[in-house]
């Protein structure tokens, strides 16, 4: 497809202050495959209990688990490349964990009575990035979230946790410690689609941020490594997923040694390169994380959540994310 190769190695050197950029990713990658190894431990509990949700493996894995399923279910591709053995799952409390939830459980005069806890069901990527994901949950049900709220089990984001046996199959190198999200309804999960998650953007709205042409398919559904029909939007897609990666990933390291935990710093990234795409809309402009003034913008914002968040070593961040910022401008480009 003529996409850029060169993101393989250039974490290599860049950087001032005898700070290279890789010493970021690398911690990006550590903190949030500690989060994954925590979680690898729930996922025996999932695959050894299928009262609450059964696991369908996607062709081409070596185990499944097998119950009826519900109504509900998920069946999709999860694409930075096509990530085969990353674990994909319903997000159902909207925590960008997976971890156990809440249905909220109401009597017959519509009172609530209490909630009852589930696993969120999950399955591993095949070769190709696809997976299937079945549950015993109605569709209907009033699901707690995170932040207190309720929402229906139907409007529960997908989500993909990479690990140390996540591999990227566009360079056939491991990707460990990414999360990724995509909108209720998705048949893809990809960096354009975690975007506009976290920014609330429609399909139509991202691709005027990005520059996309109109006759893109939906991003929600659009895979373009299935479909190659439109070589050049593919290219387009495939280079601003690689500087998402990129950029998020190193910024959530240098935010993580600034004394953040892996998931609050990658997650407080997003957000923040979320706001700026919503920004963009809003201007008319085209978000290029490939050039200095984005990736300024990027820096000032993290900045300022980190004096939010009262983190606890702000000074590494003020010494070493203008050094940083110049590596990803040279790296995006």
């Amino acid at each position: 497809m003529g996409t850029k190769r060169k993101f393989r190695n250039a974490f290599q050197g860049l950087g001032r202050s005898g700070v290279p950029l890789s010493l970021f990713v690398a911690a990006g990658c550590q903190g949030s495959n500690q989060q994954t190894d925590t979680l690898q431990t729930d996922n025996s509990k999932i695959f050894n209990n299928t009262s609450d949700s059964i696991v369908s493996i996607a062709p081409g894995t070596n185990s499944q688990t097998s119950a009826t399923p519900s109504s509900l279910y998920a069946l999709g591709s999860a694409i930075k490349g096509p990530l085969e053995n990353a674990v994909t799952f319903f997000d159902f409390n909207n925590d960008g964990l997976l971890n156990e939830f809440y249905t909220v459980n109401f009597d017959q005069d519509g009172n609530q009575t209490g909630t009852t806890t589930h696993l969120e069901p999950q399955a591993r990527t095949n070769t190709f990035g696809y997976f299937e994901i079945y549950t015993t949950i109605d569709s209907n049900a009033d699901i707690q979230l995170s932040d207190g709220g309720i929402q229906k089990a139907s409007e529960a984001r997908l989500a993909t946790l990479s690990d140390d046996s996540t591999i990227d199959r566009s360079s056939n190198q491991a990707l460990p410690g990414v999360l990724l999200t995509a909108p209720a309804g998705s048949t893809v999960i990809t960096p354009l689609t975690t975007l506009m998650d976290f920014a609330g953007l429609s399909s139509d709205q991202l691709k005027s941020v990005l520059n996309l042409d109109a006759e893109v398919p939906d991003l929600n559904t659009y895979n373009h490594y299935a479909d190659e029909s439109l070589a050049v939007a593919g290219v387009q897609i495939e280079n601003f997923s690689q500087q998402f990666i990129a950029t998020v990933t190193a910024y959530s390291g240098l935010l993580e040694l600034s004394g953040l935990d892996a998931n609050t710093a990658y997650q407080t990234t997003v957000n923040a390169l979320a706001g700026i795409a919503v920004d963009k809309l809003t201007s008319g402009l085209t978000l290029n994380l490939n050039e200095a003034p984005d990736l300024d913008a990027l820096m000032q914002n993290l900045d300022e959540q980190l004096n939010i968040l009262n983190a606890g070593n702000k000074s590494v961040f003020l010494e070493h994310s203008q050094s940083l910022n110049e590596g990803l401008t040279a790296l995006n480009a």
